[in-house]
């Protein structure tokens, strides 16, 4: 809808002294199963006290991605602000703004909420109106508040704002390496600084104490105050203080908080000092802090919305046939094509591409194009026919609504081509494109000429299983690339058990060579045929399984020990291998002769290789006497002597370097002790 039109009814009502009505509202609970509800009008104003993260609660329905989206937006309250037309609220009638097909559409709703028992039975704020009628209009733009239930914050604030979503997998290898070597933590501080907005969503299966995929011994209640699955959350702050990196989220739910270091009970980690720069208070909000490292271990996925650059170019643009549904083989040039020249000679710079193609909540959701796209970059500036020939420096894939992606450029290494494909050849389908850089650029677009090759393709209503039309409205099915199943009919390629018992859609799917179909594969068989394996067992790991990466080899968590003594050297005394194993071996070792020996074994082992001291009866280790077979140390020589010295038979000490006589029987006596004998015998 456009300002004429709100003008218009506004008009209306003003000139017959009546408040808005929209007709809408008899079909906006349509498939909610929902008893008892009244609109409601309330007499509050659009905002009361200013905008506040504490403004947002949810309700009775699964839209957290919209309420985490405008709890990060409160950030910015302008931002909020500007999304409203409310030269009508005298009259009951509100304007809201989505950008929303490459353009800002205006919603025109009344004031009445869905209640019940007088109480708003969506989401809520006592005393003020903007959350419920975003969340209202939302709905009637897709349809119904029905089609709003499950979403994305990193589209609700492309809707919002016009910003550049782009998603941080907390599972890449190379989203793992850049949080190991702290470049993760640096650009996350560095976008919240430059006003970026940040969610967060999804749980890690498992949590990992370092990347070499050591649990944490943490546990996380997701019922009782942890962390929630399968929810989304909004990041109000990132913050350096004190050598601690920090991160402040906020639950839409208002309640139920992380429960580890830093949590509003954590009376270690909150100093008074801490208490006072971070402006801790110990409520039952839904606000709540944790470290980075916690954040990383425990979530899966980061998004970050950033506002365009200074530099912007938006286009529209579609796969049709004879033109431009290339596909990605033989005929891939018969893509739609771009290129990105920049205006000033400059070494560096960035670029941002935000890719969307049209909404279908209204339609039933899901039923994507399934779009790739390549950034390429070669010497000589010119595309190559072949795809395979060009030096590809970033492909992407979409099988959503948006997806941004963004790029540290070289205009000196080539000029930037950008060419969006979907996954078949004949597919058609429209998108919408924007390009955001810091420098001035033209993008260019190059017109294709007709192939009569290229064959359109009608879209397949059929399921992929019965072979039976499949109703888009149906809220229970299933598509992939467009290609589409009843819910009982969506089941994997491979083991032929339901999708859904997998705990997840489907995950890839592939053209089948004997019987032209597609077929696909839930996760655990997709990952079972072409995930990493087990160095140690040769069975799966799979996306989320914790694993330590030893020398570039992924071993189970729980094949570790087992695969790291199968591998290490072992002790030339007790023969087990030289590893740290809990109450066993510490993995210390002495080198003893080439030998390696358990630092455990050390004793054991030099007690039986070592000669012992005739003296001591101690291992002699170093340098020592020798008299026949007899081995003695150094410091053990008196001892020696006196050992195989004669005793004196008056005296009984041993004559050691003295005279002496020997009697007739054989014992031996001190001259001296002989003497004072005779002498007192006289």
């Amino acid at each position: 809808m456009s300002v004429e039109e709100i003008t218009h009814i506004i008009s209306e009502c003003k000139l017959h002294n009546q408040l808005y009505i929209d007709d809408w509202n008899q079909t906006a609970l349509q498939h909610l199963e929902l008893t008892n509800i009244t609109f409601k009008r309330y007499h509050y104003p659009l905002f009361k006290d200013g905008i506040s993260t504490m403004d947002i609660h949810q309700g009775a329905l699964g839209n957290c991605y919209l309420l985490a989206a405008l709890s990060a937006l409160t950030r910015e309250p302008y931002l909020i602000e500007k999304l409203f037309y409310k030269d009508g609220m005298e009259y009951g009638v509100i304007g809201v703004w989505f950008y929303y097909n490459n353009q800002w559409n205006m919603v025109i709703v009344d004031t009445q909420i869905p209640s019940k028992y007088n109480y708003p039975i969506f989401s809520y704020t006592k005393g003020e109106y903007w959350v419920m009628l975003i969340e209202k209009a939302w709905a009637k733009l897709n349809g119904n508040y029905y089609n709003t239930i499950g979403g994305t914050t990193k589209d609700m604030l492309h809707y919002l704002t016009n910003g550049a979503s782009c998603i941080y997998d907390l599972v890449d290898d190379e989203i793992e390496t850049q949080y190991e070597n702290g470049s993760l933590w640096k650009t996350i501080l560095e976008k919240y600084k430059n006003g970026s907005l940040l969610t967060c969503g999804g749980l890690k299966e498992q949590l990992v104490e370092n990347l070499t995929g050591e649990i944490d011994p943490s546990i996380i209640d997701e019922s009782n105050g942890g962390l929630i699955d399968s929810h989304a959350y909004s990041i109000l702050q990132v913050r350096e203080v004190e050598n601690n990196q920090l991160i402040q989220l906020y639950n839409p739910w208002g309640k139920y908080e992380w429960d580890g270091d830093w949590d509003d009970n954590d009376t270690l980690h909150w100093t008074p000092q801490m208490k006072q720069l971070l402006n801790y208070n110990n409520d039952d909000d839904g606000k709540f802090w944790m470290n980075w490292k916690d954040f990383f271990l425990n979530f899966c996925y980061l998004y970050i919305t950033s506002n365009p650059y200074n530099h912007t170019i938006s286009v529209n643009g579609e796969w049709k046939d004879l033109e431009s549904c290339g596909g990605l083989k033989e005929n891939w040039i018969y893509n739609p094509k771009y290129s990105m020249e920049l205006k000033d000679n400059i070494e560096n710079t960035k670029m941002i591409l935000n890719l969307s193609q049209p909404g279908t909540r209204k339609y039933g959701g899901g039923n994507w194009l399934y779009i790739i796209v390549d950034i390429i970059q070669n010497e000589d500036n010119n595309l190559k026919s072949t795809r395979d020939e060009n030096h590809i420096i970033k492909t992407f894939h979409i099988n959503s609504r948006i997806e941004s992606i963004e790029l540290d450029i070289n205009p000196n290494l080539g000029k930037i081509w950008i060419i969006p494909a979907l996954w078949e050849e004949g597919i058609i389908g429209k998108y919408s494109m924007m390009v955001t850089s810091p420098n001035d650029f033209d993008l260019l677009a190059y017109q294709n000429q007709t192939n009569e090759k290229l064959i359109k393709k009608e879209e397949n209503m059929k399921c992929l299983g019965c072979k039976v039309v499949v109703d888009l409205m149906d809220k229970t099915k299933k598509t992939f690339k467009q290609c589409k199943w009843h819910q009982d009919c969506y089941k994997c390629q491979k083991c032929n058990k339901s999708m859904d018992s997998e705990e997840t859609s489907l995950y890839d799917i592939h053209k089948l060579d004997d019987d032209n179909d597609y077929g696909g594969y839930c996760l655990t068989c997709y990952q079972d045929l072409y995930g990493d394996k087990c160095q140690h067992c040769s069975k799966t790991i799979s996306r989320y399984q914790s694993f330590y990466n030893i020398d570039g080899k992924k071993v189970h968590e729980d094949c570790y020990i087992t695969y790291m003594i199968s591998k290490a050297d072992k002790c030339n005394y007790c023969n087990n291998a030289i590893f740290k194993i809990p109450n066993q071996y510490s993995g210390k070792y002495y080198t003893i002769n080439s030998k390696k020996i358990h630092s455990e074994c050390y004793q054991n082992y030099m007690d039986s290789i070592s000669n012992k001291c005739v003296v001591c009866n101690t291992n002699i280790y170093n340098g020592h006497y020798s008299k026949g077979n007899e081995k003695f140390h150094y410091h053990c020589l008196d001892g020696y002597r006196k050992m195989k010295s004669p005793s004196c038979m008056l005296c009984n000490n041993s004559i050691i370097n003295e005279r002496y006589y020997t009697l007739s029987n054989g014992k031996s006596v001190h001259i001296q002790c002989y003497q004072n004998y005779v002498n007192r015998r006289r």
